[in-house]
């Protein structure tokens, strides 16, 4: 939706339990796949998975408000996680 997409972006970057993420969220976005290719919000989830607050796909003001969690020492090994489970369950296809 217009604001929930914020809330995964947010979740990307703070959260540091791969394997809750796997379970809760990343089974769902793999699943949804087609669907969130095709929805404006999903595709700007999916872009900032495999190029976090880029700022040609994310506005100033979201990569700020962001960055107040900056401080997740396991923020770049998340988003090494998340995508090669997207990449290997579409390879597995």
């Amino acid at each position: 939706g217009e604001f929930s997409h914020l809330v995964l972006m947010a979740a990307f970057d703070c959260i540091d339990d791969t394997k809750l993420m796997k379970q809760i969220i990343l089974t769902e976005i793999i699943e949804a796949l087609p669907n969130l290719i095709e929805n404006k919000y999903g595709k700007k989830v999916l872009v900032y998975l495999l190029n976090p607050r880029d700022p040609a796909h994310t506005v100033p003001e979201i990569i700020k408000l962001l960055q107040q969690g900056d401080g997740n020492t396991h923020r770049s090994d998340l988003f090494a996680f998340y995508m090669t489970g997207i990449v290997f369950r579409d390879l597995a296809l």
